[in-house]
């Protein structure tokens, strides 16, 4: 069966062959148009979280903030501060995750005296061991671990790092507001209105049935006290001429309903982007891949019956696998935004271990 690379491939094969085959080419052409489709989707998907990564800061520092700090305080300036890191290593990652090479075959020369596993049938270049075709870039990605939409890239050897980068940061933000918000949310006795004297945080106060009529004229007007400049901006771009009248009137949007709205944002997304980073930790102390992962799966179900317990021949404990990403430093230094190349640069961790029962002769490679 021929093999199917393009459209073109289709239409020569349909006016050449005289059997051909419906229903092997109408999954073919799916899986093409799928491709491009990814392909080119994920430009709207790198644009789309750039504005959201984007709109999400305007909102922390703009809406939120004022809210739940009394302005150039001492809490409401640390806050700005601590933000505005979190929002450069958050933007620096993705950034460099999108416009770093993961590292391609086209990358590294081959030495003669030494043997490689296998060749491409695509590319028809050399594959070291760890390196994976993606069908989507039509490359073959050196430690390839997947092809991320949202970075319109595939994640491998040299972006590995910025990857785990943007979830540890971004985990480390929303976790961080929901600390914030939760004393204000989840306290069924607590009331947003009152700003304390005797401290910085917008505090809650339990009220009684008689105080309730003066507090809340009292929220009334500390509502208005603080800036709300930020909201009405977001309401001019999004919201249209017709309802602007009925949502500003009497701040309709009180601060309760924005601390809500935001703590179930971030919980959400705490959840989701926390859920991907302990899987991606999980296969970054243990020296795998996500691809790697999934097809060792097959390896020890089939050792297993053979009574052998399988073990990753690319497992260098967990500070070693640790190192291999992000280099021989201390890690808390290591994770923070810096531009360095892998610690490897002679792509000697794609080297079989010498324990690994599926051992084939050694390899080396420079990039």
């Amino acid at each position: 069966m021929t093999t199917i690379e393009s459209l073109s491939d289709i239409y020569t094969a349909a006016r050449t062959q005289r059997n051909f085959d419906y229903l092997y080419y109408l999954d073919s052409l799916l899986t093409i148009l799928s491709k491009s489709a990814i392909r080119n989707f994920s430009v709207i998907l790198v644009v789309f979280a750039s504005f959201l990564i984007t709109l999400i800061a305007y909102w922390a520092f703009f809406v939120l903030l004022p809210i739940v700090a009394i302005p150039w305080s001492n809490w409401y300036n640390f806050n700005i501060i601590w933000g505005l890191f979190l929002l450069y290593t958050i933007s620096f990652n993705y950034y460099m995750g999108v416009k770093t090479n993961p590292g391609t075959t086209e990358d590294i020369k081959v030495d003669d005296d030494f043997i490689y596993d296998s060749q491409c049938k695509k590319c028809n270049k050399p594959k070291p061991p760890r390196t994976h075709h993606c069908s989507i870039c039509k490359k073959c990605v050196l430690k390839m671990d997947h092809h991320c939409p949202w970075l319109n890239n595939c994640v491998g050897y040299r972006n590995y790092r910025y990857f785990i980068g943007f979830l540890l940061w971004l985990s480390i933000a929303t976790f961080y507001i929901l600390c914030i918000l939760s004393p204000l949310v989840l306290k069924s006795d607590s009331f947003f209105y009152s700003i304390s004297p005797q401290g910085n945080l917008r505090g809650s106060k339990t009220i009684n049935n008689e105080s309730k009529s003066s507090i809340s004229k009292q929220n009334v007007h500390i509502n208005n006290q603080i800036d709300r400049s930020g909201l009405k901006f977001l309401y001019q771009l999004f919201v249209p001429t017709f309802y602007m009248p009925s949502i500003t009137k009497d701040n309709s949007v009180t601060n309760d309903m924005v601390m809500l709205l935001t703590f179930l944002i971030c919980a959400g997304a705490f959840l989701g982007v926390g859920a991907l980073l302990a899987i991606h930790t999980y296969l970054l102390l243990t020296g795998q891949t996500t691809l790697e992962y999934y097809r060792s799966m097959y390896a020890r179900e089939k050792l297993k019956k053979e009574r052998i317990i399988y073990k990753n021949p690319y497992d260098l404990g967990c500070y070693g696998n640790f190192r291999i990403v992000f280099g021989n430093m201390n890690p808390i230094l290591a994770i923070l935004p810096a531009v360095r190349e892998p610690p490897d640069s002679n792509f000697i961790i794609m080297q079989r271990s010498l324990n690994s029962p599926y051992r084939k002769k050694s390899h080396a490679y420079e990039i």
